[in-house]
């Protein structure tokens, strides 16, 4: 392309968009008012699934245990496990009268699965109210648990939280924070915006009303992913929504730890993406329709020298609100990353986003990695 006039309405037109990202979208969970006092009276289950995790439950059990709240039960529904988690549940048991076990047996007929896991812990949880989370995840803090109920009522139907990883050495370690970062102001602006379209098992929150209202997982139970996020986007709306991103409300867990796990990870969520409603897939659009009319034509207006100068201010305007913005949103969200590194990092995350969905298409995920 070489008519400097539409390298310039092209341009405008990407600078647009980004605007529009950073404003509507990130600004939407910037100017989003979390829950900032724990509910410790109104009783609720935390459910979790768990399959082999007997070393992150001697690791975790504790803090779920010990939460601050007057009225809670931990049910933890054992998914067919061939290691010592129903015997190291059995032990918690006897400790802690609020800890519940269901523990499934894996027949040659019948393997398990989460999603028939957690619809058993729904189905036997004494309280209305549901917290979830993952074997893998520890609480933030003892208000965790308030925290993320403290919103649930009538109206509100659901609450979307946020799960960091864990902070160790290591560029792929850093990838995988960046990207669960960029993620997670996705879909929490959004939502903040009134069109919630996922969330995370590692930590959410909706009423079990909520889940048998709309027969629970029966719409995707032949798929194999999708309890949080697919679940969300069939029922979650503007108006029975909420976001709780607050530090003390998060949860964290160990991030994967060769790229190949990553990617099979990676490969997963995105499997689901294909199931997402028209117009969630709209707005997820924007963020890769943006990056690459972007760049595109930035890098064919800086070979033009009538248009560089004008470009380089243009483009260092927005590299800077991007950054000042994600400044914002990280202490937002409890965890501080390198904001001058993120607008670079997110386009480095994007091709590698995009190949690993070329690579779910030509090759779908069978299993867990």
């Amino acid at each position: 392309m070489s008519d400097p006039f539409l390298i310039i309405i092209l341009f405008i037109i990407a600078c647009l968009l980004y605007l529009f990202e950073l404003a509507w979208i990130w600004g939407g969970l910037a100017q989003s008012k979390s829950v900032l006092e724990p509910d410790i009276n109104t009783p609720l289950t935390l459910v979790i699934a768990a399959r082999d995790e007997e070393v992150n439950l001697k690791q975790h059990l504790h803090s779920w245990l010990s939460q601050n709240h007057r009225s809670y039960e931990v049910l933890i529904v054992n998914d067919c496990s061939d290691d010592d988690t129903e015997f190291i549940l059995a032990e918690y048991q006897r400790k802690y009268p609020h800890l519940q076990v269901i523990n499934l047996k894996e027949t040659s007929v019948f393997k398990g699965g989460k999603k028939y896991a957690l619809t058993l812990g729904i189905k036997g949880a004494q309280f209305d109210r549901l917290v979830f989370t993952d074997a893998d995840c520890k609480p933030a803090g003892p208000d965790w648990l308030g925290l993320m109920s403290a919103q649930l009522n009538e109206k509100t139907e659901i609450v979307l939280g946020f799960g960091h990883y864990d902070r160790t050495s290591g560029f792929l370690n850093y990838l995988i924070r960046m990207d669960t970062v960029q993620i997670a102001i996705q879909y929490l602006g959004l939502a903040a915006r009134g069109y919630p379209y996922m969330g995370v098992g590692r930590n959410l929150a909706y009423l079990r009303d909520t889940f048998f209202e709309v027969g629970g997982f029966k719409k995707h139970q032949t798929f194999k992913w999708g309890d949080d996020d697919l679940f969300i986007n069939q029922v979650a709306t503007g108006s029975n929504t909420s976001i709780c991103a607050i530090p003390e409300a998060a949860t964290y867990s160990k991030p994967k730890e060769s790229i190949i796990s990553w990617v099979g990870q990676k490969r997963r969520h995105m499997s689901t993406a294909v199931k997402y409603n028209g117009i969630t897939k709209l707005f997820i659009s924007i963020k890769p329709l943006r990056i690459v009319l972007y760049y595109s034509t930035l890098i064919m207006g800086l070979f033009h020298s009538e248009l560089l100068i004008s470009f380089l201010i243009s483009a260092f305007i927005l590299y800077l609100t991007h950054t000042l913005i994600f400044i914002v949103l990280n202490k937002k969200l409890g965890k501080i990353e390198n904001a001058a590194l993120f607008p670079i990092i997110e386009v480095f995350l994007f091709v590698v986003n995009f190949l690993i969905y070329i690579s779910t298409w030509l090759k779908k995920p069978t299993k867990w990695i």
